[in-house]
C-alpha cells in the first residue's frame, strides 16, 4: 500500500491508495434456509388448520427419498422439482387426510412416516382433488397412520410451481375410549395403555371396556373390588 499526503492550505488529507484487495474480503453470512425447505425444518401444521407457502421460493430436495420411483413416478418429480416439507405430529393411530384443493397450481403430494434421512412412502397422489379443486390439485384422504410425526412433501408436476394450500384433517382409529361428565370416582380418567376398544359398559362409579385384544379393564370406584377383574 502506497500513501500520499498532499500540501493544503485548509486541513490535511490522506489519501490511500490499495493495490491488493484479495485479504480484504469478508466472510458473509450464510443465507437463513427457508422454513419448509427441506425436511430437517418441515413447517408444523395442525388439524383443520390450512396453511400456505409459495413453492417458488424453495429448492429441490438436497436427498430426497428414493422411494418416490416406482406407484409414484406418474407425479413425474425430477432433480429439479421445487418441494415443500410440512409435518404433522399424530397424537394416536388413525386416519390422516392431506388436501391441496385450494392451491393454484398443478400440485402432486407425497405422504411419508419414519424420521428425516430414514423415510418410508405410505401414499403419494397426483390430481384427485377434481373436480373440487381449480385444477390438477393434489389430495390424500383417510390414509392410515401411526402415532408419531407424519412428514408431507409438496412439489408440482414435473417443475410446476405456486401457492400450495394444505390442510390436514386427522381421525383416531376407531375403538379409542374418551370419558367426560361427572369424574367423583376417577371414572373418566381413562387409562394412558387402554388402547383399543370394541364395546364399553359405562358405569356409575366406575368404567368397564372390552378391549379389541379380547381383555377387559376397570377404572374408577373400587371401593368394594369391583374393578378387580378377574384373571
Amino acid at each position: 500500500m502506497q500513501t500520499h499526503t498532499p500540501i493544503s492550505r485548509f486541513r490535511p488529507t490522506l489519501l490511500a491508495i490499495i493495490s491488493n484487495c484479495a485479504g480484504l474480503t469478508a466472510a458473509l453470512p450464510a443465507a437463513a434456509q427457508v422454513a419448509g425447505d427441506e425436511c430437517s425444518n418441515a413447517i408444523v401444521v395442525t388439524a383443520n388448520t390450512p396453511v400456505s407457502v409459495n413453492t417458488a421460493t424453495m429448492t429441490a430436495s438436497a436427498s430426497p427419498p428414493s422411494s418416490i420411483i416406482g406407484p409414484c413416478g406418474f407425479m413425474n418429480w425430477g432433480a429439479t422439482t421445487k418441494d415443500a416439507w410440512f409435518r404433522f405430529d399424530a397424537p394416536a393411530d388413525g386416519r390422516l387426510t392431506a388436501l391441496l384443493c385450494g392451491s393454484n397450481y398443478d400440485t402432486s403430494v407425497v405422504m411419508y412416516q419414519g424420521t428425516c434421512g430414514s423415510l418410508f412412502r405410505i401414499a403419494c397422489d397426483d390430481d384427485d382433488c377434481q373436480p373440487s379443486g381449480p385444477t390438477y390439485q393434489s389430495k390424500i384422504m383417510d390414509q392410515v397412520v401411526t402415532a408419531g410425526p407424519v412428514y408431507i412433501r409438496v412439489g408440482g408436476y414435473g417443475t410446476s410451481t405456486g401457492t400450495a394450500v394444505l390442510d390436514v384433517q386427522f381421525e383416531r382409529t376407531v375403538g379409542d375410549v374418551r370419558a367426560w361428565g361427572s369424574n367423583t370416582w376417577g371414572e373418566c380418567n381413562t387409562p394412558s395403555d387402554l388402547g383399543t376398544c370394541s364395546s364399553i359398559a359405562a358405569g356409575g362409579d366406575h368404567t368397564m371396556a372390552l378391549r379389541t385384544n379380547g381383555t377387559l379393564r376397570c377404572w374408577g370406584d373400587n371401593a368394594e373390588g369391583q374393578c378387580n377383574t378377574p384373571a
